[in-house]
């Protein structure tokens, strides 16, 4: 099992990042934000339901921003926020929107190229 830093913790991610073409489950899965977007009608009310039952995150990519989630981001348990390098900082700026403008309280998670010299910042924008 994957460990994270949580709360200052090392803990186990009980969470998987599930690949667009994969069939969802019952575990806590974290589906990209390109396949919450385009998904259809019947396929948007099981993601809306598995969302609402806290078993569903989003993951923003680096080209995402948090205004595409806007007040959607409210019913996540948990948004992934990439960061491709570690000099990239868009990161920061999505955090810091999810959590001052539109009000996220669930985990909020850096992934990708992190180093641990970063924590001391990611923290004061949310994470």
């Amino acid at each position: 099992m994957t460990q994270i830093i949580l709360d200052k913790q090392i803990a186990n991610d009980d969470w998987t990042l599930v690949a667009d073409d994969v069939a969802l489950s019952d575990a806590k899965e974290v589906i990209n934000f390109s396949r919450w977007a385009s998904a259809e009608s019947t396929a948007k009310s099981a993601l809306i339901a598995k969302r609402d039952a806290g078993t569903l995150g989003i993951q923003l990519n680096a080209g995402d921003t948090a205004d595409l989630l806007a007040e959607e981001s409210l019913g996540f348990a948990l948004i992934n926020v990439e960061f491709p390098k570690f000099a990239d900082g868009r990161g920061y700026s999505a955090a810091h929107l999810l959590r001052k403008r539109y009000g996220f309280t669930g985990q909020l998670r850096a992934t990708g190229d992190v180093l641990y010299d970063q924590l001391f910042y990611m923290m004061r924008c949310g994470f």
